[in-house]
């Protein structure tokens, strides 16, 4: 039995706290065996040797436990803490405490995140807000794709320093680079005109506010990565009546 109740300390000012030992044992033994609905399964003997007290304590604490308490601080089922169901007993305010420790939970893994985060140190900001025990955001691995490939592109003005302007591109050239990396159906609809128009609107930057600098890298990494590539056997087109007519005009002559 690998179960696991995390105990409130809240107990030592109920008045379950004010019943005899046995009481208190057996009640703190239902807790510590019950799984994860609230049920404790067993008999009384079986849980009085669990509990350590004779079968006649754990049968008065069990009809204790299973009577009304008015000055219990949980109002349901008049106080009363257990009920018996068939193999065992409910611990009836269980689902109760289960919730309000979720949030407990939360929060101490919050504090302890931010203490690891803390002890960094000189780790950069941009590692420093992405847990190591997390997988690499879209964000990361665009700008790893960034890094590693840089596809030569036209002769464009220079900035001062050295570095080259960015120039937007039209639809036709996102079309043809896509075709050139094997999707061919990418400008079916027009998605060069589509992925363009997205940009434009923005002012060149992306969904987190930062700058394209390169619209080959953001057009593999963000619009292409989710779309299959043409494999052989696939058709990307139908004929049209016309075009039907010819084949079968052309099929007739030849047997003729």
């Amino acid at each position: 039995m690998n179960n696991f109740t995390k105990l409130s300390s809240a107990i030592i000012t109920s008045t379950i706290w004010q019943e005899d030992n046995p009481t208190r044992i057996v009640w703190v033994t239902m807790l510590a065996t019950a799984d994860a609905c609230g049920r404790v399964e067993g008999s009384t003997p079986g849980l009085s040797h669990i509990a350590r007290v004779t079968v006649e304590e754990c049968e008065r604490a069990l009809d204790r436990l299973m009577s009304p308490d008015p000055y219990s601080r949980t109002k349901e089922h008049e106080g009363r803490r257990v009920e018996e169901i068939d193999g065992g007993w409910r611990i009836l305010n269980y689902g109760k405490y289960r919730e309000r420790r979720d949030p407990e939970k939360r929060r101490e893994q919050n504090r302890e995140a931010k203490r690891r985060q803390r002890a960094k140190g000189a780790v950069s900001k941009k590692s420093a807000n992405v847990s190591r025990d997390q997988p690499r955001s879209a964000q990361a691995e665009e700008e790893e794709e960034e890094e590693k490939y840089t596809p030569p592109t036209p002769p464009a003005a220079s900035r001062p320093g050295g570095r080259k302007s960015f120039v937007p591109p039209t639809a036709k050239e996102v079309n043809a680079y896509a075709a050139e990396l094997g999707y061919n159906n990418f400008s079916e609809p027009n998605k060069g005109a589509e992925f363009v128009g997205y940009y434009e609107e923005r002012g060149w930057q992306d969904s987190h506010g930062r700058p394209v600098r390169n619209w080959k890298a953001k057009l593999r990494s963000v619009w292409l990565s989710k779309m299959k590539k043409p494999q052989r056997g696939d058709f990307y087109w139908l004929p049209t009546e016309e075009q039907v007519d010819e084949i079968y005009a052309q099929c007739a002559e030849v047997s003729a």
